[in-house]
């Protein structure tokens, strides 16, 4: 498990519906 597989999931979280939970999460 690395620190770039992290960050890949997590684009591909964001990238999978994730923008409607990062809205609510930066506003």
């Amino acid at each position: 498990f690395t620190v770039l597989l992290l960050i890949r999931h997590v684009v591909i979280l964001l990238a999978d519906g994730g923008e409607q939970y990062a809205f609510t999460l930066f506003t």
